[in-house]
């Protein structure tokens, strides 16, 4: 889902799902084409930077996972715990 397109649905159904074909591709314009991958261009480099971005703030902490994985090759719930602290709130960051 996306500002620039907020609700859109290009999907065409051809017969059953189930085993079937699947579905087709409804038609649309170039210009919608080049807005699509606009949009999954800048979603899919947000996503990264929020991801890198992270990996960087939580370093430490992965790396003191990553230290203890290649001493004993394999962690309990409790140590995950212990070493990454409380899971964090899983609530999505507005956009």
């Amino acid at each position: 889902m996306s500002e620039k397109l907020p609700n859109l649905s290009l999907v065409g159904r051809r017969g059953a799902v189930y085993l079937g074909p699947g579905f087709d591709q409804a038609p649309h314009s170039e210009q919608l084409a080049r807005t699509l991958d606009a949009e999954r261009v800048a979603i899919l480099g947000h996503c990264y930077e929020e991801a890198k971005t992270l990996l960087v703030e939580h370093r430490v902490r992965l790396e003191a996972l990553t230290t203890r994985l290649l001493e004993t090759e394999e962690l309990d719930r409790a140590t995950v715990a212990a070493l990454l602290g409380d899971r964090p709130d899983r609530t999505p960051a507005p956009r």
